[in-house]
This record gives C-alpha cells, sequence and structure tokens, in this order.
C-alpha cells in the first residue's frame, strides 16, 4: 500500500528522476511534471499529498507563483519547494503563501523524508478541516506582457483577492503557442502595446487563440484601439478592455464579470457592436447578465453536464479530471447558488441563466 501520492515539479529530468527514486525506494507513489502547466494539469487529473516545486524552471513561470496557484486551487495539497541556491527571502515568501518547507537540491535523504512526513502530517490535518476553506477561485489567469510591473502589480492584486489566482506569466505572444502543454489560464490578460502591432496581427492571434484555447477568455490590457476597432474586436470574441491605470476595485468588477461569462466593454464599443451585429451579441452580453452570481467557466461546464444527468463518473471521464476534482466543482456549485443538491442546482442554472 502506498504512503502517499508526490508530485515532482522540474524541468531538469535528473532532479525528477533522483527525487522519484528516492521516494518509491520509501513506499511513495510519484507522477513527474517538467513544466507549471503540465504540473496544473497533473493535480487536476489525480488527487497528491505533496508537491516538490521548482525554484526556478528555463523559461517557465518560477516556483513561488505555481506554489501559490496550487493553494488557491487545490488547497489541501502541500508543497516543498526546492532550490539549488536556498534564498532567505524566498523562503519567507513561500512559507507565506502556505508552503510547507523549503529545502536544498542538496539536502540529505534524512531532511528530504523528514519534509515529506511533515507535509502529509499537515496534508491529514487539512483533510479534517476542509469543509472550513473557502470556494475554489472563480478564474485562473495568465498575464502575457514584457513589463515587470504589470506583474507585480497582478501578483499584488491576487493576493489581496482570492478568488482570482495568478497561474501563468508569458513575456512574448508567442510563447503561450509554443508550449509543449498549454497554459492553463481561465482568462489571458494580454498587454497589446508590447504583444501586438496592428490589428492584422489581433486577427491572426484571435483566430490561432481560438484553436488553442478555446475555453479561455481574452482580456486585452494597455491597448490603443479605437471604438471601432474594439467593436469589431468583440464580435471576434474578445471579453473585454482595461487601461494600464485601471484601480483594483475596477479590476476586481472587471474580472469577476468576463470570469461570469460577461463582457467588459465602454458603451460606445458595445453599441457599435450591438448595431453591426445584434444577433451574436446580444446572445454574448446575455450570458449571466441578471445574475450576480459568479461561476468560473469550468463550473459553468460541470452544470452544464449536471443538466444532461451525467453521473460523477460521467462527469470525470468527460471533463478529464479525477473524481476528487468533480466533487470539488459540485461543492463550489452548490456554494455559490446556495443550492443543496443536483436537482436545486440545475433549477437555480436555469434561473441564473447559466443554462440555455
Amino acid at each position: 500500500m502506498t504512503r502517499g501520492n508526490i508530485l515532482i515539479v522540474d524541468d531538469d529530468p535528473l532532479v525528477r528522476n533522483s527525487f522519484a527514486y528516492l521516494l518509491e525506494d520509501e513506499g511513495y507513489q510519484t507522477r513527474q511534471a517538467g513544466s507549471t502547466s503540465e504540473a496544473l494539469r497533473e493535480l487536476a487529473d489525480m488527487e497528491f499529498d505533496v508537491a516538490l516545486l521548482d525554484l526556478k524552471m528555463e523559461g517557465e513561470t518560477d516556483g513561488l507563483l505555481l506554489n501559490k496557484a496550487i493553494h488557491g486551487k487545490f488547497p489541501t495539497v502541500q508543497t516543498i519547494l526546492i532550490t539549488a541556491y536556498t534564498n532567505y527571502n524566498s523562503a519567507v515568501k513561500a512559507l507565506k503563501d502556505g508552503a510547507s518547507d523549503y529545502l536544498s537540491k542538496a539536502a540529505s535523504t534524512k531532511d528530504v523524508l523528514a519534509a515529506i512526513e511533515t507535509a502529509m502530517k499537515k496534508r491529514k490535518e487539512t483533510l479534517k478541516n476542509a469543509d472550513k476553506y473557502s470556494p475554489a477561485p472563480l478564474a485562473t489567469l495568465s498575464l502575457v506582457c514584457n513589463h515587470n510591473f504589470f506583474r507585480e502589480g497582478l501578483l499584488h492584486f491576487t493576493e489581496k483577492h482570492p478568488d482570482f489566482v495568478f497561474t501563468s506569466h508569458y513575456r512574448h505572444l508567442s510563447e503561450i503557442f509554443l508550449q509543449s502543454e498549454k497554459p492553463d489560464g481561465d482568462i489571458f490578460l494580454i498587454c497589446a502595446d508590447c504583444a501586438l502591432t496592428e490589428l492584422t496581427t489581433v486577427n491572426t492571434v484571435l483566430h490561432r487563440f481560438r484553436t488553442y484555447y478555446p475555453e479561455s477568455c481574452i482580456v486585452f490590457v494597455n491597448d490603443n484601439f479605437t471604438s471601432e476597432e474594439k467593436a469589431n474586436l468583440l464580435l471576434k470574441g474578445v471579453r473585454g478592455f482595461l487601461s494600464d491605470k485601471i484601480d483594483e476595485d475596477i479590476l476586481t468588477a472587471a474580472l469577476g464579470k468576463v470570469a461570469a461569462g460577461e463582457i467588459w466593454a465602454g458603451r460606445m464599443e458595445l453599441s457599435k457592436a450591438l448595431r453591426n451585429h445584434p444577433d451574436s451579441m446580444a446572445q454574448s452580453l446575455s450570458e449571466g447578465a441578471t445574475s450576480n452570481v459568479l461561476l468560473s467557466p469550468r463550473e459553468r461546464d460541470v452544470l452544464r453536464f449536471l443538466a444532461m444527468n451525467l453521473s460523477n463518473k460521467e462527469l470525470s471521464d468527460r471533463l478529464s479530471v479525477s473524481l476528487q476534482t468533480v466533487k470539488t466543482h459540485l461543492y463550489n456549485i452548490y456554494q455559490k447558488l446556495d443550492v443543496h443538491n443536483r436537482s436545486q442546482a440545475i433549477a437555480a442554472g436555469y434561473r441564473h441563466r447559466f443554462l440555455p
């Protein structure tokens, strides 16, 4: 019988294998991930007790950001940061964001096993109090921007607003299409200033984005589009536009509306889009527009499958996630809709216009 499930995240396969051999010899079951996006997919697919996270992976979002994302999306999973160079500030940050421990890659076998054992104990305590945890976040955020102050600002925002989890950062737009594993993000915030040069480029990007990420939303930040251009972009599926000087309250409202399936844009742009193509825009604007309830895109998917009378196992197969993840989604849906069972959830879904 396995002593626990451990996820090892590092871009170096030699490091991953080294930890895997050590832990499997001690009776643990391990799985490996070589990137942030791969790690998040593994976590969605299987229930893990502990995740070992490399602090810095080549060309990847840093381990501190992944650590924060895991504690936002999978609050019962314990994390341990591993690094080649111990840094006091990084250690403090990791522990502040929920990490169980912080280890050097040169740590002794005894220290590694002790850290795992401590994390396993914390995991048991966490599961005992699972009903006290807040619902899962409304949406995960991916940022495409070469400006450090945008990244720092979004980090600060998500620290104060746990409904949104910052999962990945890319400096260039091409990076999100070159990943062997697709980045995890319900909403992609794309800086138009550094990622795009002209409207023809935007059209190409939107077409490619829809092919790669059909379930994700695009919100442009720091754009210089005209009202006419914005109206046309709304018709192509863009869900909103944000200023580079947006304040915290407006950002909260904007992301909340987009996560709920609505559009965040000015009246002029919306009016032009409605005038040019009333049928498609009316449908977009009506999705969740009469509701104050905010469900994430994945939760809306689960709700739609509930209306099809799928069992938890069928939901698990359809969404390619574990049964535990399905149960977590159902719990969050029940909490947000203030219901107690499937029938009530479906009825509330129609009432709030999450279901057609």
